[in-house]
């Protein structure tokens, strides 16, 4: 995935899963966290990311990252029903990342594209992050879960 190939909603997944990563690989829990250090990490991944577009801003990052992390149990515990008793810390720290912000956008946020094609946008996110082996893997677990939310 090249960076002028990709697409402002890309963009944001991209740095969206970037910024869960670095906050997973960074702390303990992503239970009760010091808003200055969910902030310095919007700001790193903002300044550093490959993927930073230029009319996008922290802040809105910011306030995605903490709705997230807000229901961060509930979209561990619809992740972890669908994984079918695979438990969520033998997962890549990176494919959990993915299916954390996938279930999030699939279950709580509006839907601006197809479900198919929010899904296949994962599946190229996985791939260009080097985890092409599990996308079979998110492919079932965000399909799962969208309908899981939608029957």
């Amino acid at each position: 995935m090249i960076k002028d190939e990709v697409g402002f909603t890309t963009r944001r997944r991209v740095i969206l899963i970037q910024m869960l990563y670095a906050l997973v690989i960074n702390c303990n829990s992503l239970k009760n966290l010091q808003d200055i250090y969910v902030k310095r990490i919007v700001f790193d991944v903002s300044k550093f990311s490959r993927y930073k577009t230029s009319d996008s801003n922290d802040m809105s990052d910011y306030d995605s990252l903490v709705k997230i992390l807000e229901k961060i149990d509930e979209i561990d515990q619809l992740v972890e029903k669908n994984c079918k008793n695979l438990s969520l810390e033998r997962l890549p720290k990176v494919v959990l990342a993915i299916l954390r912000v996938g279930a999030y956008e699939l279950k709580y946020c509006e839907h601006k594209h197809t479900i198919g094609n929010i899904i296949k946008d994962y599946l190229n996110i996985s791939v260009a992050f080097a985890h092409s082996v599990e996308t079979g893997f998110i492919n079932g677990i965000l399909d799962k879960v969208y309908l899981s939310e939608n029957s």
